[in-house]
């Protein structure tokens, strides 16, 4: 009975263990038991364990990649279409003779695009992807000569938060395009920042 004891006790703390794994996901156990069946099976389980943390480390890199691929496939598809269009309405602007708000339009799209190249990096301070979504919304205003308000309602000490960048111009364009259907004037769209169990949350509405 005392052998057998001794036999199923790291037999039963080996099932425990495999079964709250997920738990407990650096557990190991002691390498300077090696000694006969029992050893081997300590060993087994521990090379098994690094190899799943091996593993994944590697899905968890492969993912992180596949959304800065997605997130640069995303910027790469905005940026043209958002273009293309604005320089036809400057293209408008110039027929029509309208100096001033060529000269805003231009000012504008110069300041978001130099907003969201930000020198190649993916993140910016939240103060600066609010300011690259306002000069967004005075392009739209300007091309669609149907004025908006936009209210930012962040408190300041979240303005130095690094967020995404274009991370909120995609949500305000959405609001822009299915919010405002069969509104001509008078459209309202609010940013709004604030913490949550120590993550920064932002709402367009």
């Amino acid at each position: 009975a005392k052998l057998s004891s001794s036999l199923s006790r790291p037999i039963v703390r080996v099932a425990s263990s495999m079964r709250h794994f997920e738990e407990h996901p650096d557990f190991r156990f002691d390498e300077t038991v090696k000694s006969g069946d029992i050893g081997v099976l300590f060993c087994s389980f521990n090379r098994m364990m690094d190899r799943i943390d091996h593993l994944l480390q590697e899905v968890h890199a492969r993912a992180e990649h596949l959304r800065e691929a997605e997130l640069r496939a995303l910027q790469a598809q905005i940026n043209p279409h958002f273009l293309y269009n604005t320089l036809d309405s400057i293209k408008s602007l110039a027929y029509t003779g309208s100096p001033h708000d060529i000269e805003q339009m231009t000012t504008a799209l110069s300041d978001f695009f130099r907003g969201s190249l930000n020198s190649g990096r993916e993140m910016l301070p939240l103060y600066q992807e609010i300011a690259l979504t306002k000069s967004y919304c005075s392009i739209i205003c300007y091309r669609s000569k149907n004025a908006f308000a936009l209210d930012v309602d962040v408190p300041q000490e979240l303005m130095n938060v690094q967020v995404i960048k274009l991370l909120l111009q995609p949500l305000v364009e959405n609001s822009i395009r299915h919010g405002f259907q069969g509104i001509s004037e008078g459209g309202r769209i609010t940013i709004r920042g604030y913490t949550k169990n120590k993550y920064l949350m932002l709402e367009v509405c």
